[in-house]
């Protein structure tokens, strides 16, 4: 594993890649079942055994997932589903059986330590993945049924490939994040942070900063992004518009993407179509997914903020508190301490409304 990745973000890694793996190619773990070797005549029982073996990998790539997602999420579950997983691909020789042995070393000798997560975050995280996993097998489908009637080549499993979600979720982070940016910004608003995979940018009083964090690159939030209003003019809708600029930029390039998979067939980089249209699919799913009124993420966010529900107000009650501090440091930096001293106390009326 990497130097100075945290273990259990490597093991979510690895459970995300064997998921997918059997996921896409199941057949292949069947056809390497310990059935050919101990009977290697017998129809009947290849056969039964096989659709039990099929019934089997169903099971283990629903529980490398749930492990995955678990351990991004530090829950002490994903442990035990991950014995699971690993005690049922164990029968997969020889490769998954050497590596399930290894997991199952790791899991059951060496666990991983489990920390606590902010509240909501394992909601919206399985609202997002689901919506994924649906649309990655409906549209992996379909493109590979367009594929064949195109004439495009036949899929060849590679490293590209099984690494390649890694790729799109950093790519599509930087998508969605910029697409709130660019909301934010037309609507007077200062980006004050911003985070894309393991890179993380802020600005404060004393300049701008950056540092890189290797375990953010396989965490489940794989971007972020803070804002500031210039002014409290249309704030209810500036912010609106800044929350629906991530899930539309990732729609718009899960759009573009697609249309471009569509024009590939009789071009030379046809053999690319299992990357671009997965990628497509993952711009769809990132997109949808996020606009579920659900947890942390931006569907329920504008839900809240567009009906002016309790949490709604909560959240521009805490725009408003970040622009008056701002201003309240501004003057304090400048030897305006009367100034510094009234934002102070506006400050603390904004953080005191609705008896809070």
């Amino acid at each position: 594993m990497l130097a100075g990745l945290d273990r259990r973000i490597g093991l979510a890694l690895a459970f995300l890649m064997a998921g997918l793996y059997v996921l896409f190619f199941p057949y292949k773990l069947v056809h390497s079942l310990w059935v050919a070797l101990l009977f290697p005549h017998t129809f009947k029982t290849h056969l039964l055994l096989g659709l039990l073996g099929l019934l089997q990998l169903g099971g283990s790539c629903l529980l490398c997932f749930l492990t995955s997602l678990g351990m991004e999420l530090s829950k002490r579950w994903s442990r035990w589903t991950g014995v699971c997983a690993c005690a049922m691909l164990l029968t997969a020789f020889p490769w998954f059986t050497i590596a399930a042995a290894a997991g199952l070393y790791v899991l059951l000798v060496a666990p991983p330590r489990f920390e606590p997560t902010r509240r909501g975050t394992a909601r919206s995280a399985l609202a997002v993945m689901g919506v994924a996993l649906l649309l990655t097998l409906a549209g992996m489908r379909w493109s590979a049924a367009y594929a064949r009637r195109t004439g495009m080549p036949e899929f060849v499993l590679s490293w590209a490939f099984i690494l390649s979600p890694l790729a799109f979720n950093i790519v599509q982070a930087a998508i969605h994040e910029l697409g709130h940016a660019v909301m934010a910004w037309a609507c007077m608003f200062r980006v004050r942070g911003l985070s894309i995979g393991p890179l993380v940018l802020w600005n404060d009083w004393y300049g701008s900063h950056h540092k890189f964090e290797l375990k953010r690159l396989f965490g489940v939030q794989a971007g972020s992004i803070e804002v500031v209003p210039v002014t409290d003019k249309h704030l209810r809708f500036g912010y609106l518009a800044s929350l629906a600029g991530g899930p539309g930029a990732s729609l718009l390039g899960g759009l573009i993407l697609w249309a471009v998979f569509l024009a590939l067939p009789g071009t030379p980089w046809q053999r690319w179509w299992p990357v671009v249209s997965f990628s497509a699919i993952f711009g769809f799913g990132a997109g949808l997914g996020n606009l579920l009124p659900i947890g942390n993420l931006d569907g329920a966010k504008i839900l809240h903020a567009a009906l002016g529900t309790a949490r709604g107000r909560s959240l521009l009650r805490r725009l408003r508190l970040a622009r008056v501090d701002e201003e309240a440091l501004s003057c304090h930096d400048r030897a305006e301490f009367e100034q510094s001293a009234a934002q102070s106390e506006q400050a603390l009326g904004i953080a005191l409304e609705d008896g809070d």
